[in-house]
C-alpha cells in the first residue's frame, strides 16, 4: 500500500467514526433509531474495528458497542433510550451532562457568544451554513463531531486528488478546531456522561468518544487546555446551527448544510 492509499484510508475511517460519534448523540427520533440499527451503521463499527487494532482501548469500545446492536435483545427500546437521553441531556437546567460547549467553562454570556462566533466561523471558512432543517446550535456535540467527519473526508479527497495546499488546509483545521473547541471540553462531558449513566448504549459511546478525540487530538499535534469545570446551564440560546448536505450516504440528516462558500 502507498503512503497515499494508507493516508486516504486513514482519514475516511477517522471521518466515520467521527459520524459515528456525531449520530449516536442525536436525540433518539424513530428515523435516528433505526439509523443505529441499519447495515450503515454496524458495518461502520466492523470496519473500524480492524483500523483499530493497534489501539486496543478504542478497539474494544467499537467492538463493544458493535455486540450491543447485534445482541439477541438488541439493547432497548426507543423510549427508553430517549427517556434517558432526555435525562441526561435535554432542557439546559437540569440536564446532567448538557451537550454543547459553552456550557463548560465559560462564566458569562459574552464568554459564549464569542465562542460561539468562532465556532461558527470555523463552519462558514468551509462552506458550511445554517439550515432550517435538524436545527441545532453551533456548539452542540454532533455538530461539532459532524464538521470533523466533514474536515477528515475533505482531506481524505484531497489527499487523493494530490492537492498538497488543500491537504494542510483540512488538517490545519482539525488541529485547531480540536485545540480551541472540541478537544478542550469533550473529557470532561464524557467524565460526567460515564458517571451519570447506567444505560449501555451512552455508557460505551462516551467510552469510544473519550477515548478516541483525546487519540486522534495526540495524533494531529493537538494541545488543547481541557476544561475540568462542571457545565453551568444558563438557558443561554444562540441562533440553531444545522447542516443536511455533508453526512455522505446517511439516511438521516445531519446538523450542517453545505453552502456555496467552501475556501477549504
Amino acid at each position: 500500500m502507498s503512503t497515499a492509499d494508507a493516508a486516504i484510508g486513514t482519514a475516511l475511517v477517522r471521518s466515520a467514526l467521527y459520524k459515528v460519534l456525531a449520530k449516536s448523540f442525536l436525540y433518539p427520533t424513530a428515523e435516528v433509531f433505526g439509523y443505529l440499527y441499519t447495515p450503515t451503521y454496524l458495518e461502520g463499527l466492523t470496519r473500524l474495528r480492524s483500523f483499530c487494532d493497534p489501539l486496543p482501548e478504542i478497539g474494544e469500545s467499537v467492538q463493544t458497542l458493535s455486540e450491543l446492536f447485534i445482541s439477541a435483545d438488541r439493547g432497548q427500546s426507543r423510549q427508553a433510550l430517549e427517556n434517558e437521553y432526555n435525562r441526561l441531556f435535554a432542557h439546559l437546567g437540569s440536564a446532567k451532562c448538557p451537550p454543547y460547549e459553552t456550557e463548560y467553562g465559560l462564566e458569562n454570556v459574552f464568554q459564549k457568544t464569542d465562542a460561539m462566533a468562532d465556532i461558527a466561523g470555523f463552519y462558514n471558512a468551509f462552506g458550511l451554513e445554517v439550515s432550517e432543517v435538524n436545527a441545532e446550535r453551533v456548539d452542540f456535540i454532533s455538530t461539532e463531531l459532524e464538521f470533523m467527519s466533514y474536515l477528515a473526508l475533505k482531506e481524505a479527497y484531497a489527499v487523493e486528488a494530490d492537492e498538497g495546499e488543500h491537504i494542510e488546509v483540512c488538517r490545519d483545521a482539525q488541529r485547531k478546531f480540536l485545540q480551541d473547541h472540541l478537544g478542550r471540553w469533550l473529557n470532561v462531558f464524557s467524565e460526567i456522561l460515564l458517571r451519570s449513566t447506567t444505560n449501555l448504549f451512552y455508557l460505551h459511546v462516551g467510552k469510544l468518544l473519550q477515548l478516541f478525540v483525546a487519540f486522534d487530538s495526540k495524533a494531529l499535534g493537538a494541545q488543547p487546555t481541557e476544561i475540568s469545570a462542571s457545565p453551568k446551564a444558563s438557558g443561554f440560546v444562540t441562533e440553531p446551527f444545522a447542516c443536511d448536505g455533508c453526512q455522505i450516504g446517511a439516511p438521516t440528516q445531519g446538523t450542517l448544510r453545505s453552502g456555496n462558500r467552501d475556501r477549504g
